[in-house]
C-alpha cells in the first residue's frame, strides 16, 4: 500500500539526490531532453533496477544538470508533451503519458510532480516498482548499469538476479506503510520490544537497532531519505496493528466460552500490537484462563497448576501465528478456550500432510517470520516444536493434539488430561499413532511395553496394549515391522514408513 508523498517531502528527496557524487541506479537527471523513447527505456530500466535492489520507487528528474547536479530548471511540460505516431495512412500526435502507458508493459505507475526547488522549476516522474514481472519497452527489458541505461539481455547474470527477485516475492516483504521519516517509523514500531526480545539470542546495541531492523527486513531503506515498514515489521513489532489498515484482519482473537460449545460466550480478547510485542501477554492471558488450582509445594510456595502444559500451549500459539496464510483475509488467527479443550485456528491449510507433522521436512509459508520468532526465542528451530508438543502429551497423559484441516483453515485441538478409560477411541488411536511417529523420528519401534507406558496400563494387562495395537493396525495408522514375531514381542512403525518402500 502506497502512502502519499507531499511536494515538500519530494523536494527534500530530490535535493538530497543532487548532493550525491553520482546518480543512483533508480535515479536519472535531465534538463530538457524529453525524447519519448529515451523516457520509455529509462522507465523500464529504473523499474527493473528497483526490482533487483528491492526498492519501492525510482525517479526521473528534469531540471538538474546531469554532470554538475546543479538545479538549472526545465522547460519540459509532461502534460502537454506529444509523441508523433506514423502509420501507413496517417500521422498523429499522442499525449506522452498515454503513449508511455501503451508501450511500456506492464503500464508504469507514474506520479508526475511539477515543483520549484532552489528557485528553479523541476519536473519529477515518481516510478512505483512492479515486483511481479519484468518491465519492457516494445517487448525489450532494460536495466541501469551505474548511470547508464542498457538492454537487460546484455547482462545475463543481472537478468537472473532480477528474475530471482520476482519469483521470490513474498507477502512479508511488501510495504505496509511507505514514505516515512525515521521518526515516523520509530513512532509506529515498538523498538523497546525489538531490543528486549532480541537479547534472548542475538545481542544488538541500542544505537544499531534501526540498522538491524533494516537488515532483518522489518524496514526498507528507500535510498531517498524515506523508509517503508514492511508487512513483516508491522506484523511483528507494530505498536498498534490498526495503524496498518490492510493488516487489521491479522490481529489475534482469543475467545472464552462457558461449556464445550459456542453457545455461551464469556469474553473475547484481541491483540493490539504486533505478534512479538503481544506474544507473552497473549500466552499469559490463555494460561490465566485455564488455572486448575493453586498447589503449595514442598518449599511452602503457592504455585498455580494448569489444565494444559504451558510449553504445549506456547508452541501451538507460535505455530498458529507463524504458519497462517497471510495472503488471505477470510479470518483472524484464533484461540478458542472451552471447558474441556483449547482450539488453535489459523487461516490456510498446512503445507505438509496433517498426519506427518512430526516427521515431514519443516515447511512454512512465512520463512522470515519463523526465523524472527526463533531469533527472539518464541519458538523452536523448525520442526522441533511439534516434537516437544508430542513428548509432553505422551509424558503427561494428554491426548495428542489433533489437527483438523479444511481447504481454508487449520485447527489444532488440545484436550485436557485424560485417563485411557476417559479417552474416546479416536483419541486413543491418534495418541498411539503420534507416539509411533515420535519414536520413528528417533528410529525406534513401537512395542507392547511402550504402549503400556504411554497409557499407564498395568504390566499385568498385556492384552489391553495388544488390543490397542491391533485396532491401530486395522485402522491403517501403524504396520507390523516383524510379522513372524509373537504378538507380545512384535515391533510396529507408522504406516507411512511402509508406504515409502
Amino acid at each position: 500500500m502506497e502512502d502519499g508523498l507531499s511536494n515538500q517531502k519530494i523536494a527534500q528527496i530530490i535535493f538530497n539526490f543532487s548532493k550525491m557524487d553520482s546518480e543512483l541506479e533508480h535515479v536519472e537527471f535531465k534538463v530538457n531532453q524529453a525524447d519519448s523513447e529515451m523516457i520509455a527505456k529509462n522507465i523500464s530500466a529504473i523499474t527493473n533496477s528497483m526490482t533487483r535492489r528491492n526498492s519501492p520507487r525510482g525517479y526521473m528528474v528534469w531540471g538538474i544538470d546531469n554532470a554538475s547536479h546543479e538545479f538549472v530548471g526545465t522547460s519540459f511540460k509532461p502534460y502537454s508533451a506529444k509523441v508523433r505516431n506514423k502509420t501507413k495512412d496517417k500521422e498523429s500526435n499522442e499525449e506522452l503519458l498515454v503513449w508511455l502507458s501503451k508501450y511500456v508493459k506492464p503500464s508504469p505507475k507514474l506520479d508526475v510532480r511539477e515543483l520549484e526547488i532552489n528557485g528553479k522549476r523541476v519536473v519529477v516522474f515518481i516510478i512505483t516498482s512492479n515486483p511481479l514481472e519484468l518491465s519492457k519497452f516494445r517487448g525489450n527489458a532494460f536495466i541501469r548499469i551505474g548511470a547508464n541505461t542498457r538492454p537487460l539481455n546484455e547482462y545475463p547474470s543481472i537478468e537472473k538476479e532480477v528474475w530471482c527477485e520476482i519469483l521470490s516475492r513474498e507477502f512479508e516483504t511488501i510495504s505496509a506503510k511507505s514514505n516515512l521519516s525515521k521518526d515516523e517509523v520509530v513512532s509506529l514500531l515498538d523498538f523497546d520490544t525489538f531490543y528486549t526480545m532480541r537479547q534472548n539470542r542475538v545481542h544488538v546495541e541500542r544505537s544499531l537497532l534501526f540498522t538491524e531492523a533494516i537488515k532483518c527486513g522489518m524496514i526498507r531503506d528507500n535510498q531517498d531519505t524515506t523508509y517503508d515498514i514492511t508487512n513483516l515489521g508491522a506484523l511483528l513489532y507494530a505498536k498498534k496493528l490498526d495503524d496498518f489498515s490492510q493488516l487489521s484482519s491479522k490481529t489475534m482473537r482469543i475467545v472464552l466460552y462457558r461449556g464445550n460449545s459456542k453457545l455461551n460466550l464469556i469474553n473475547e480478547e484481541r491483540s493490539i500490537g504486533g505478534y512479538v510485542v503481544e506474544f507473552n501477554r497473549i500466552h499469559n492471558y490463555i494460561m490465566n484462563k485455564v488455572i486448575s488450582e493453586d498447589v503449595i509445594g514442598e518449599d511452602g510456595i503457592r504455585r498455580e497448576k494448569y489444565l494444559y502444559p504451558t510449553l504445549t500451549v506456547r508452541e501451538l500459539l507460535a505455530n498458529t501465528i507463524v504458519h497462517q496464510d497471510l495472503s488471505t483475509n477470510v479470518m483472524h488467527p484464533m484461540i478458542e478456550i472451552y471447558s474441556d479443550r483449547i482450539e488453535f485456528i489459523n487461516p490456510g491449510a498446512p503445507l505438509v500432510p496433517e498426519d506427518r507433522f512430526l516427521d515431514y521436512p519443516p515447511q512454512t509459508r512465512n520463512q522470515r517470520m519463523a526465523e524472527e520468532f526463533y531469533r527472539v526465542g518464541l519458538c523452536e528451530i523448525q520442526g522441533s516444536g511439534w516434537d516437544k508438543v508430542a513428548i509432553e502429551a505422551s509424558e503427561l497423559s494428554f491426548p495428542a493434539p489433533k489437527p483438523e484441516v479444511t481447504q481454508d483453515t487449520t485447527r489444532i485441538i488440545l484436550m485436557q488430561e485424560k485417563t485411557l478409560a476417559n479417552m474416546t477411541n479416536e483419541e486413543r488411536m491418534w495418541s498411539l499413532y503420534t507416539f509411533a511417529c515420535l519414536l520413528w523420528v528417533k528410529k525406534q519401534f513401537l512395542t507392547n511395553t511402550l504402549v503400556r507406558q504411554l497409557f499407564h496400563i498395568p504390566d499385568n494387562n498385556l492384552s489391553m496394549a495388544s488390543t490397542l495395537l491391533s485396532q491401530a493396525v486395522k485402522s491403517g495408522l501403524i504396520v507390523v515391522f516383524d510379522e513372524q514375531a509373537g504378538t507380545r514381542s512384535r515391533k510396529y512403525m507408522p504406516k507411512y514408513v511402509n508406504d515409502a518402500f
